[in-house]
């Protein structure tokens, strides 16, 4: 038994890990959660904009890569960005809030 298993044998049903809310049709792991997910692609801009001014090279850098970095990263301000940045986009899915495109594009402020 692992995270993405969900029967009794130990097998996923891969249909059962696409994330339905966003339409990549991808397997909703952190990779996809932190760095490519569709419906969250205002608070990644948000997000990685700022980080790119601290890190410019994370520009050049591979998806997996990039999720590498954050898993580790030590500097306390890349860290605060990026609990706030977990905590809102978890609470988008969480509660199944649409992510705010267009009235409330500037509700996420990393600070």
């Amino acid at each position: 038994m692992g995270r993405y298993t969900n029967n009794s044998n130990g097998k996923s049903n891969v249909k059962n890990l696409i994330y339905e809310q966003c339409f990549a049709n991808e397997i909703e792991d952190e990779e996809h959660f932190m760095v490519r997910c569709c419906k969250y692609k205002i608070e990644h801009a948000q997000f990685l904009t700022q980080v790119y001014e601290i890190f410019p090279w994370l520009l050049y850098i591979s998806y997996k890569a990039k999720l590498s970095f954050f898993m580790t990263c030590n500097d306390c301000e890349i860290c605060a960005r990026l609990s706030t940045y977990l905590s809102y986009t978890g609470k988008i899915k969480r509660f199944d809030i649409t992510s705010p495109g267009g009235q409330n594009a500037n509700v996420l402020i990393y600070r």
